[in-house]
C-alpha cells in the first residue's frame, strides 16, 4: 500500500470513531514472525497482527499482538 493512501486511511478510520482491530502482510523470504521492523512500525498495540510467509512451498500463518513490552502469539484456528 502506498505509505500516503495508508495515512490518509489511518485519519479516515481515526476521524470516523472507528478503531482498527487488525492488520496483515506478508514475508515472502522470511517466516511468519514479527520481524525488528515489525516491532519498530507497529503503532496499533491493541491490534491482531496476521503475518504470511511466503518462504516455503506452502504458506504459512501466524498472528501476534505486537506492543512495547514485546510479541504475544495470538492462536488461530481452522474454520
Amino acid at each position: 500500500m502506498d505509505p500516503e493512501v495508508q495515512l490518509s486511511t489511518m485519519r479516515e478510520i481515526r476521524d470516523g470513531g472507528l478503531e482498527i482491530t487488525g492488520t496483515y502482510h506478508s514475508h515472502p523470504r522470511t517466516s511468519a514472525i514479527p520481524s525488528d521492523r515489525d516491532a519498530q512500525l507497529s503503532a496499533y498495540p491493541e491490534a491482531a497482527h496476521a503475518i504470511i510467509s511466503l518462504a516455503h512451498r506452502e504458506p504459512e500463518t501466524r498472528c501476534y499482538r505486537i506492543t512495547e513490552k514485546g510479541t504475544s502469539p495470538i492462536p488461530l484456528r481452522r474454520i
